[in-house]
């Protein structure tokens, strides 16, 4: 399905617009444009850069956090997922509580599952007016390794490792005892965040 990309520079000067633009097969915002730029970057709320927004045929957001998303071309019209893979797309994990799901030492029937799990309760919770976000860990990445390290992990174990991370607040975190994920300890696990019942640890 065709689609069209616009650049909206975020460049100081024409000269680097132009530079940086010419390399580029898509039409752009021209840089003269610096007032509708700014409305652009305040109507979609973006503080940062590079930031990619994908809107429908309607100008409706699909997905305005879609950098890693487009990497995979099968997903068009890259809408965002509900859960994410942590090494691919962080998301929102700074703006609330996280639920994930480190299972790199299971072989592939066990992580489908889990990521199947996951799918199924996701959908649940945010039928119910949940708020956690869900992620899951099927290899050693970037953001998992910082994640080891800031909770205090050991190595990936044989089997699947649950936590709660609340950014937020203060950096909390509540590591489950669970040595299996299933829908039935994934849903326990998340009402005791939410009624308090979980041992609170925070990085130092």
């Amino acid at each position: 399905k065709e689609f069209e990309v616009v650049f909206v520079s975020s460049d100081r000067s024409e000269v680097d617009f132009n530079d940086y633009h010419s390399s580029q097969p898509w039409l752009a915002l021209p840089f003269s444009e610096r007032g509708a730029k700014q409305e652009l970057s305040s109507m979609f709320d973006v503080d940062g850069i590079p930031s990619l927004i994908i809107l429908d045929e309607k100008r409706s957001i699909i997905n305005d956090n879609a950098r890693s998303a487009v990497s995979d071309v099968c997903d068009f019209p890259w809408y965002p997922k509900p859960v994410k893979d942590l090494n691919v797309d962080p998301g929102d994990i700074n703006d609330g509580a996280s639920l994930i799901v480190l299972v790199e030492g299971g072989d592939d029937d066990e992580q489908k599952d889990v990521v199947n799990i996951l799918e199924q309760v996701e959908k649940e919770h945010r039928a119910a007016g949940g708020d956690v976000q869900f992620y899951y860990v099927t290899n050693e990445g970037d953001m998992s390794q910082r994640l080891r390290a800031l909770t205090n992990l050991d190595n990936p174990m044989p089997h699947a490792q649950m936590m709660m991370l609340d950014i937020p607040d203060g950096g909390a975190y509540y590591v489950s005892d669970a040595k299996e994920v299933n829908e039935k300890c994934v849903i326990e696990f998340i009402n005791r965040f939410k009624n308090g019942g979980l041992d609170r640890r925070a990085h130092v």
